[in-house]
């Protein structure tokens, strides 16, 4: 955190550094759903009719002054979803920059725009779209800086 290095968290490491600066997890789906019915969106893997894992798909709500706005272009994206545990109470200076329409956690930054830390809960990298790729675009530009 002290250093200007861009961050980018994808799923595990959006949980990950959120606790690292002193945030907190639900640590499993089921009881962020006791706490904020009703259970609208499924985050986690599900088995399809021939037994085979598949990732939940479910949209998000971008908040509109957030570098993840700026980048994404739009207020509300489609993305997937694979996840037991979701972020509970934020870390640090973190605030949230999308949430699922549960109102799950789904995107963090910093408000200061002069460095790059974004975390996704969702896999950008296993999504095959212009704005997934717009992230990782957006942080090899803050890469390249330093």
């Amino acid at each position: 955190h002290s250093t200007d290095l861009p961050v980018l968290g994808i799923c595990r490491g959006h949980q990950l550094i959120n606790v690292a600066l002193g945030g907190t997890l639900w640590q499993d789906v089921s009881q962020f759903w006791e706490t904020n019915p009703p259970a609208i969106i499924e985050h986690r893997r599900y088995r399809d009719k021939d037994g085979r894992k598949k990732r939940s798909w479910h949209r998000v709500k971008i908040a509109k002054n957030s570098l993840l706005y700026r980048i994404m272009g739009r207020e509300v994206i489609t993305v997937n979803s694979s996840h037991h545990q979701i972020v509970k109470d934020l870390g640090g200076e973190l605030v949230v920059s999308a949430v699922s329409p549960d109102g799950a956690v789904e995107a963090l930054e910093l408000p200061d725009r002069r460095r790059f830390l974004l975390t996704v809960q969702w896999h950008p990298e296993a999504m095959d779209d212009e704005t997934s790729a717009a992230i990782f675009s957006e942080f090899l530009k803050f890469a390249e800086k330093t």
